[in-house]
Formats: structure tokens, sequence, C-alpha cells
């Protein structure tokens, strides 16, 4: 029986090739989908294990703002950006730098926005932070911003744009709309960018004036001596820092980065999960019906092979060949 059912197969090359193809879509149906959910936690997981990865603690402030925008995480309140001398002075600080970063948007050359905020990733504005274990970003072309009207585009956005170094910028900003000299490209890690963000990097002092205030910060970040644990670093900053803020270890801000991005994204989950059920669902019944259809198509042989005394047993056999 093993031989009359290679045979049938054999004799029907296209019958067994379409039933192979209808199991492999079924099959790929839902594994593309699994596979796309856990290809974008896993970059998320990178993104902010990069973001983070030379920060040992991060001082900010405990107050949050509500705002439509955020999806009811809330907006942190500013530091004053002076924070970073104190948190420097610590005796397990090896160095320390502010982050500050607000909305700013590039615009190429044809005079259109880069990327669209509302209904992808962010478009933002920073500081260049000097200290490159503390910087995500690496150069890649030309230099960091050291006067003001320079800025360091992302690689991605360059890519986009066309724009290259020397080239005149742009840029939109809820202080400013100005043309500011690139004067660096860079990467974020491996990757372009953030997660699709674009970002452009400017001095401290220029990042204040173009995307926050004058003499605050976002957060400071601090890097400890050789030697030193991040929670060492930790309970040694949170002893000198002011009534109004908190200080985490590298690893607690990367892990509460990654939850509420999740959170934001949660949507995306309730809308990929009914995917794959409909996968699983679409993917049963085409495999069954096409199944149903072959094993029909075969009535007469089935009959002829126990007419010629086949027992149900071996015919059973054959059709699961």
């Amino acid at each position: 029986m093993r031989k009359v059912a290679l045979r049938g197969l054999l004799a029907h090359k296209l019958r067994m090739l379409a039933t192979l193809v209808a199991v492999a879509l079924g099959v790929a149906f839902v594994g593309g989908v699994l596979t796309m959910t856990d290809t974008m936690n896993r970059s998320l997981d990178d993104l902010f294990a990069s973001a983070y990865e030379g920060t040992d603690a991060i001082v900010r402030s405990e107050r949050t703002i509500d705002s439509e925008f955020d999806e009811g995480m809330g907006l942190r309140a500013k530091v004053d950006d002076d924070l970073a001398e104190q948190v420097r002075s610590v005796d397990e600080v090896a160095d320390a730098d502010v982050t500050v970063e607000g909305y700013a948007r590039i615009v190429g050359p044809d005079g259109e926005p880069v990327g669209n905020p509302a209904f992808g990733p962010p478009t933002l504005g920073a500081n260049w932070v000097e200290n490159d274990e503390l910087n995500p970003f690496n150069l890649r072309e030309g230099r960091a911003p050291g006067a003001p009207g320079e800025i360091v585009m992302d690689a991605a956005s360059a890519e986009s744009t066309g724009y290259r170094i020397g080239d005149s910028v742009p840029v939109q900003s809820e202080n400013v709309a100005e043309e500011f000299t690139v004067v660096g490209i860079a990467g974020f890690g491996t990757a372009d960018s953030p997660a699709g963000s674009s970002y452009v990097l400017f001095t401290r002092d220029e990042a204040q004036r173009v995307v926050g205030e004058a003499g605050r910060a976002n957060d400071v970040l601090a890097v400890g001596d050789p030697g030193t644990t991040q929670a060492q670093v930790r309970d040694a900053v949170a002893a000198v820092a002011p009534d109004g803020t908190e200080v985490l270890t590298g690893a607690e801000i990367t892990e509460e980065s990654r939850s509420d991005l999740r959170e934001a994204l949660s949507f995306l989950t309730l809308i990929f999960v009914p995917f794959a059920v409909v996968a699983v669902v679409v993917g049963a019944f085409v495999i069954y019906n096409t199944f149903s259809i072959t094993v029909a198509q075969r009535t007469r042989e089935m009959a002829l092979l126990r007419a010629v005394g086949a027992s149900r047993r071996q015919v059973r056999r054959a059709v699961l060949i």
C-alpha cells in the first residue's frame, strides 16, 4: 500500500502541489503575524537598551504633567540644568550631563516637513551629549555641533531628504522656525534612527533655545566610576538630589521606558491578535477543504482498492501518506 500511495502522489503532482501550497499559506499567515509582533517588541527592547546602555543613574522630576497627546502617561516636568554639576561632584560619579529634548521637525528640500508625529514616530530635537558613554548617538560623518546654528541629523532623515554636511536645513519647533547648518550625521547605535523617529541635535544652549527652556533640562544622566554598581551610583546621587526629584538606575529607566511604550502601543496588539485568529481559522478551513476535496476525488480509487482486497486500515494508511 505504501507503493500504491506514493505512486498515487506522483500521478497527481499538481494536486499534491496545491495541497502543499494550501498548508504553507495557512502556516505562513500565522507565522507572519506572530513574527511581526515579536520583531516589533524585540526592536523596542534593543532601542531602549541602546539608549541607556552607558547610563548608570538618571535624575528627573517626580512631577508629571497630564497631556492629551500622551496616552495618559503624562509629560515629565523639567529640572534645573545646574543639577548636573551637583551630580558630577558625587564621589561615585565619573561624569554627568543633561538631556534637553522637545518637538522639532525638519523641512525637506521640497518644502515638505519630514515625518508625521500625529500618526507615526515622533520628530524631535535634543542636545548633543558630549560624553560618549551617555550619548546613544554616534557620529558617522562630520563632527558634533559646537556653535549656535549648527546641527547633527540622524542618518535616516539625512538619507530620506538628501541633506548632506554643509547644507542649510529649515527646522520648525514650538519656539523657532529657522535654518541650521548640518555639521554631522549620526546613527543611533547600529540603527539609522531610534525606531523611525527623526532627530535634530544641537549644542545644549541651542537646544534649550529651540526646543526647551533656558536653564532647564528634561533630566540628568550619570555614569559611575569603574567598579561601582548602578545601585551604588543611584544611592550616592540620591543623597544630593534636591526635593521633588527622583533617581533611577539605568536598568530601571530602561525597563520603565519599555513598559510605557508597550502600553502606548498596546492597540497594535489588539489589531494583530484578531488577524492571527483569523489566520488560524482561515488556514484551518482552507487545509480541511483541500484534503476533503482530495479524498473525495480518490473515492473511486479507494473503492477499487477495497474491491481487490485492501483492508480499511490499509486504505486509511494510504490516505494518511
